[in-house]
């Protein structure tokens, strides 16, 4: 008689959740944010061309505005894996039957 044992469900831990999407896309537009800034700062020192656009650094501007916007998504990424952590913790405690006096 070969029979298999059923296995409680075991709690999840960090690796078993699955990345936000707040975090993904605020981690993603963070590096491009990243490499978009330092473009700009290096052409605040060695300007290669003469655009329309040149005295104003647009990549300075839109590279800062992307590290930002990176930033409130991971903001938002890290409050919603906390709600869930804490909703799923006080759900848990309380679910005992207690008798009746």
């Amino acid at each position: 008689m070969n029979r298999e044992i059923e296995k409680p469900p075991r709690p999840a831990s960090k690796q078993d959740r699955p990345i936000s999407i707040w975090s993904w896309v605020g981690s993603v537009l963070g590096a491009y944010g990243l490499i978009v800034l330092g473009l700009g700062v290096y052409y605040v020192f060695r300007p290669e061309t003469e655009t329309a656009t040149a005295r104003y650094n647009p990549s300075l501007w839109w590279g800062a505005l992307m590290v930002v916007a990176a930033a409130a998504f991971l903001a938002i990424g890290r409050r919603e894996r906390r709600t869930q952590h804490q909703g799923s913790t006080a759900g848990s405690e309380g679910s005992e039957e207690r008798p009746s006096a």
